[in-house]
């Protein structure tokens, strides 16, 4: 089986030497994903003339971190087995490097990117919780005084591995947080999910104003 380019997110620290082999596509464990399968025509066609160029990657468990699209792909193609790459991880530092993988590309709206920011802080968080402490916290007489190490920590590490700068992520984080889940299902099919200033300063309002404006939004009034 031959390679097509594929981009690859730069491996975090945690991950040791990789082996690679030929796995069977049915003993792989796909489970859920945070980036749905798009359209698979043109990575067929280039599988069909020149093979498959970059692996897999799958846990030493068989499940799947990264190559959704090739599995599908190699699968409707015809192939029982696909080259993987095998990394030591635990369930966190699989679905890390998933949303790493999802967000060095061009095709998800602002809403979803911003999803998969704070999901990513979350296992940033989980995986290295050094980052979580430290610094002054003050006493009952000052209130203390809030650290932010943490965030900035988070921001620059992935700013190095998205390429999107600080700033960019933070307006995000801040999209995920502070919008109500039912405004995001409203308006993930609008062209709104992909304008980061109107979902930020939506993301400033009350919730139930938040729905209503979704809402209005969904139905093409707004």
């Amino acid at each position: 089986m031959g390679l097509t380019s594929v981009k690859i997110a730069p491996a975090p620290p945690f991950i040791s030497a990789p082996s690679t082999k030929m796995v069977e596509i049915r003993r792989i464990h796909i489970g859920s994903r945070m980036r749905p399968l798009g359209d698979l025509s043109a990575l067929m066609e280039s599988i069909r003339g020149v093979g498959l160029l970059n692996p897999i990657t799958i846990t030493t468990g068989l499940r799947l971190v990264a190559g959704l699209h090739r599995i599908e792909a190699c699968r409707r193609l015809g192939y029982s087995k696909i080259p993987a790459i095998v990394l030591h991880l635990t369930d966190d530092e699989a679905q890390l490097i998933e949303i790493d993988e999802n967000l060095i590309r061009n095709d998800l709206t602002v809403l979803e990117r911003a999803d998969h920011y704070y999901r990513r802080k979350e296992l940033y968080d989980a995986i290295f919780p050094d980052t979580k402490h430290g610094g002054r916290r003050g006493n009952q007489h000052t209130g203390g005084i809030k650290r932010k190490v943490d965030n900035l920590a988070f921001c620059h590490e992935t700013a190095d591995k998205t390429g999107e700068s600080s700033r960019t992520i933070r307006r995000l984080l801040q999209i995920a947080r502070h919008l109500n889940i039912g405004a995001k299902k409203l308006l993930r099919n609008t062209e709104w999910a992909s304008n980061c200033q109107k979902l930020l300063k939506l993301s400033k309002l009350d919730a139930p104003l938040q729905k209503a404006i979704a809402a209005k939004v969904a139905k093409g009034e707004a």
